[in-house]
């Protein structure tokens, strides 16, 4: 079997990185609807060659506290079950996002899958794994248990669910103020 040149595996890891994003506005669309509560998720698509602030917007008009940007990444853990949080935070964009945050009273998140033997994903405020990350440690699930998302299949696919704990949860994180190149 051949290996994959860089460009076959760039497009593999986009594509992956895209269906993640649809996993989580379908997530948020299936709260809203199961929840009964008015609101809205949508990737969003930045013009070309200008980079976007972050990958997913989730308002509510019946939860207003649901104001979420969110970045969305999607790794292959090492033998060890764990990614490197420099994977994840990625200064420019994690200023850009944290800016964006700031001045639109949004709550930055990012949304992490990590792709092993099990695929799971977490919904972390970026004010805390970005703490967590000067601590030069590797992103460790159960570190971060709280936010774990559950993972149901369906049929042949599986989808992930929020639940009320969860959104609890991330509403208490709040927009931190006053991020600077210097926090950097």
């Amino acid at each position: 079997m051949m290996a994959m040149d860089a460009q076959e595996q760039g497009k593999k890891s986009r594509d992956t990185g895209l269906q993640f994003e649809n996993q989580i506005v379908k997530m948020f669309i299936k709260y809203f609807r199961e929840s009964e509560k008015r609101g809205l998720a949508y990737r969003v698509t930045p013009p070309a060659f200008h980079p976007a602030p972050g990958d997913v917007m989730v308002e509510s008009r019946d939860c207003k506290q649901m104001f979420f940007i969110i970045e969305c990444k999607s790794r292959k853990v090492n033998s060890e079950g764990c990614i490197n949080t420099n994977e994840i935070i990625q200064k420019e964009q994690f200023h850009r996002l944290m800016t964006f945050a700031e001045y639109g009273g949004r709550i930055p998140l990012y949304a992490i899958e990590l792709r092993g033997a099990v695929t799971e994903a977490y919904l972390v405020p970026a004010s805390e794994l970005y703490l967590y990350s000067q601590m030069q440690r590797d992103f460790q699930p159960l570190d971060f248990i709280d936010y774990k998302l559950l993972r149901i299949k369906f049929m042949k696919n599986y989808n992930y669910v929020l639940h009320d704990e969860l959104v609890k949860l991330l509403i208490k994180s709040k927009v931190v103020s006053g991020w600077t190149e210097k926090n950097l």
